[in-house]
């Protein structure tokens, strides 16, 4: 093809900020989430508890990135190299290009086109699947296997912690407030809704063209709760982190313009501060993901008085714990840049545990 233009590589870095950005991990996921967690989890739910954190100030959030930067002629459409009909182009492909995605990392297409719906479902909520589709299709590079470990980490975390709530499959199947979550997050996300059997729909089991959540038998929807509720941790941090958080990498708005003029050699006057100014409208101070004991980030207390209470704090620590193992080994493997040749001869810091936030921020 033909070698890519400055601008085109601008349009492509503006429309990843778009849709995996904007549209994806705030208008989609996180949005969803929240509203699923406060729909169907009474305020005393273990589910509610855990969760709470990953959510911490997303409605507020949100609220805000739709009015700065979401709403027609708001700061986006001053900032990136979006015309106005291009910016509504790309909010228009949005959903579409996050389910292409979805289901199409690397070589995976092959391989899902025969697959149940189920299967199929669970590729796209279980990032450990869609990560080993990725070096199926010749996709493995260091950063996806930090992803993959923490994501391993995340998983072993709501693992543990419904097993302090629910002893067996069954018991968590029939907890009505559980499958409801699932259930309607599930149906609310542009990745998932059109696997899962919608209100009115019937009730197709998970072999046919549709899931049905609450028909699963106990084990599946198990597995398919756990995978989906760490997948919300793992993107709303490690996920933001990666495709929105880029203050803490372009402190210079004129080298790391988001747009400049043909045939100047870096942003103007004018691009620059309406990028400091967007970054500084959006910014909040989050709570860290991995917290010291006792810290104002420790959300331990969170589990007081609640079914599993004990189960609840002794997984949480042992989270933390796992954490703090984790960003020890990040660090090592960023001290050891220097000794190791191209193209690994840098750090990683995306995935890194002791730089993630716990929720989303803008």
């Amino acid at each position: 093809g033909d070698t890519p233009t400055r601008g085109g590589l601008l349009h492509r870095v503006d429309t990843e900020q778009v849709v995996d950005h904007l549209f994806e991990l705030h208008l989609d996921l996180s949005t969803a989430a929240a509203v699923a967690l406060r729909e169907t989890l009474s305020a005393s739910h273990p589910l509610r508890r855990l969760l709470t954190p990953f959510l911490h100030q997303t409605i507020t959030v949100n609220d805000r990135a739709h009015d700065l930067l979401v709403a027609e002629r708001s700061m986006v459409s001053r900032t990136l190299a979006f015309t106005g009909e291009g910016l509504q182009l790309a909010w228009d492909a949005a959903p579409s290009l996050v389910c292409a995605a979805a289901m199409q990392p690397g070589g995976a297409a092959a391989e899902l086109s025969g697959a149940s719906p189920f299967e199929r479902l669970m590729h796209i909520v279980d990032r450990e699947r869609y990560l080993e589709a990725r070096r199926a299709g010749g996709v493995d590079t260091p950063y996806e296997r930090q992803a993959g470990r923490l994501y391993r980490v995340f998983k072993a975390y709501v693992e543990a912690s419904l097993r302090a709530v629910y002893p067996t499959a069954a018991s968590l199947a029939a907890d009505a407030e559980m499958t409801g979550f699932a259930e309607g997050l599930l149906r609310s996300l542009s990745t998932t809704a059109p696997l899962v059997a919608q209100p009115g729909a019937g009730s197709a089991g998970g072999t046919h063209e549709v899931v049905a959540v609450r028909g699963l038998p106990p084990p599946q929807l198990a597995e398919l709760c756990t995978c989906l509720i760490a997948t919300v941790c793992d993107r709303v941090t490690a996920g933001h982190e990666q495709a929105g958080h880029l203050a803490v990498y372009a402190k210079d708005v004129r080298f790391c313009a988001w747009r400049w003029p043909v045939g100047e050699a870096r942003g103007n006057k004018q691009s620059a501060i309406t990028q400091a100014i967007l970054t500084s409208f959006t910014f909040m101070p989050m709570p860290k993901l991995l917290a010291a004991p006792g810290s104002e980030d420790d959300w331990s207390h969170l589990f007081g008085g609640v079914a599993g209470e004990e189960g609840l704090r002794a997984s949480y620590v042992d989270f933390q714990r796992e954490l703090r193992a984790l960003a020890d080994d990040f660090d090592a493997y960023n001290a050891a840049a220097p000794t190791r040749p191209f193209p690994d001869g840098w750090g990683l810091w995306t995935n890194h545990p002791a730089l993630l936030e716990v929720s989303v921020n803008l």
